[in-house]
């Protein structure tokens, strides 16, 4: 299983694949799925080629999708839809095929993490019923900084290594229960340079500085 996540507008959509094709669910602000939800997908394949999908309801608020995955990167733009809320389009991308479980390498990660004295975080939080963002600095040792992180304690499902992406290595998780989709981009270090959460209220993108 790959997972991946993004906001549209308030709606959350959460991407599942597997061998056998897509699995896309669109969540209110607060996690209950729409039953009127309306999807739109269109795809880009590693080469390039686009082609359209047709969502088939497997639930309420949820849809798969038959598909033959490709080596590689295959890049989805969504258009969820609902009635009473504000939906929106946005890209995102499953790499494929997964590779094994790095939860070892999370760990690593988070080791890393703990033993700095002194992280610079720059924070960027979207929600709410406008779309509206806020910004946010502060200054951590790495020990208080993981003290908020969910994945610090373990408990992360469908943990997988990423491309790098402008020289900084990925891996992307899953938080049962929490609805929270992670994607972290370090350095050789092992340390965070970058950080992505989606869940049912919030888009919150983070970029990490490591003062002398």
């Amino acid at each position: 299983m790959v997972r991946a996540a993004e906001l549209t507008g308030q709606l959350a959509v959460l991407l599942s694949a597997n061998r056998d094709g897509l699995r896309v669910e669109t969540l209110a602000p607060g996690g209950t799925p729409l039953e009127k939800a309306r999807l739109e997908l269109e795809g880009r394949r590693p080469d390039g080629s686009t082609f359209s999908l047709f969502p088939r309801s497997c639930s309420p608020g949820c849809a798969t999708m038959r598909l033959d995955w490709f080596a590689g990167r295959t890049e989805f733009s969504i258009r969820a839809a609902a009635p009473g809320w504000r939906g929106g389009t946005r890209r995102v991308a499953i790499d494929w095929p997964p590779g094994p479980d790095a939860t070892s390498l999370l760990d690593q990660v988070v080791a890393a993490m703990r033993a700095q004295p002194r992280v610079e975080l720059s924070e960027r939080v979207t929600s709410g019923p406008l779309g509206g963002a806020v910004t946010n600095a502060a200054l951590f040792t790495g020990d208080q900084f993981l003290t908020q992180e969910l994945y610090a304690g373990g408990g992360a499902t469908d943990v997988r290594a990423l491309p790098p992406v402008d020289g900084l290595a990925g891996l992307s998780f899953y938080i049962p229960g929490s609805t929270n989709w992670i994607e972290l981009r370090y350095d050789s270090a092992l340390r965070l340079r970058r950080e992505l959460i989606v869940n049912t209220s919030h888009r919150i993108t983070r970029t990490f500085e490591y003062p002398a």
